[in-house]
């Protein structure tokens, strides 16, 4: 027997999954005990539930004075349910692997300190965007980045990146050999100093059309993604 004491993180988090009664998946032996930040009034205060309610609003004052099982507010990519398809976004199997090479796009975006990250995506028949295969490795030179990626399948196809460093696109390309594929990704908004709100606002738009499709069922995700699917799950915009 064990007893967990926190504060809820979510629908999408183990705890909600494991000992909610209204979960699928709850521990038949468990049992949820719930409670307000108001119901332990004697031990905190009324200074602190004072500041406590006058410092969260909306989902983040369910979550933290509440006590409740929320989708919080924050989440980038609240769209994104982590359940199979058709109920949510993931896919596996023959459904996550494209016919040929030809339909696969792939994007990269540059690293070292901070992992260096490659997604591979096709479009099916029924017109989803599948998200079908992930590299992410970090703190690497770009020799062992490619020597790694050559393994995967598709490694060959065109691949845009971002950022659209000249050096960085002419050292990869180097290292790929006779598969010369790395190339300059297209820029709705320039990103320079001057540029900085309206990227945000493009960034802004961008996460808002991906959350649509996750919605609507028009993204996948492939269960070989594990990375991209936690990236989905835990994004948030920072306060």
């Amino acid at each position: 027997k064990f007893l967990i004491a926190t504060t809820p993180r979510g629908r999408r988090h183990w705890t909600y999954e494991v000992f909610h009664p209204d979960s699928k998946e709850c521990w038949p032996n468990s049992k949820l005990i719930e409670a307000t930040t108001y119901d332990n009034a004697p031990n905190l205060g009324k200074a602190f539930i004072h500041r406590m309610d006058s410092t969260h609003a909306g989902d983040l004052h369910k979550q933290e004075v509440l006590g409740m099982f929320v989708d919080f507010q924050g989440q980038v990519y609240s769209g994104f349910i982590n359940k199979p398809f058709p109920e949510g976004n993931l896919i596996a199997g023959e459904a996550a692997i494209p016919r040929n090479k030809d339909e696969v796009y792939s994007g990269m975006d540059f690293g070292y300190r901070h992992p260096e990250a490659r997604v591979w995506s096709f479009i099916n028949l029924s017109g989803q965007l599948i998200l079908s295969q992930e590299y992410k490795d970090g703190e690497k030179l770009v020799n062992e980045h490619i020597a790694t990626m050559k393994k995967m399948p598709y490694f060959e196809v065109d691949t845009l990146c971002d950022p659209s460093n000249p050096q960085m696109i002419a050292e990869h390309n180097h290292e790929a050999g006779d598969t010369a594929i790395f190339g300059k990704a297209s820029r709705v908004t320039p990103l320079g100093e001057d540029e900085t709100l309206k990227g945000l606002h493009w960034k802004m738009r961008m996460h808002s059309m991906l959350n649509s499709m996750f919605a609507t069922k028009r993204v996948l995700v492939s269960a070989a993604c594990p990375q991209l699917i936690d990236e989905f799950l835990t994004l948030e915009w920072a306060d």
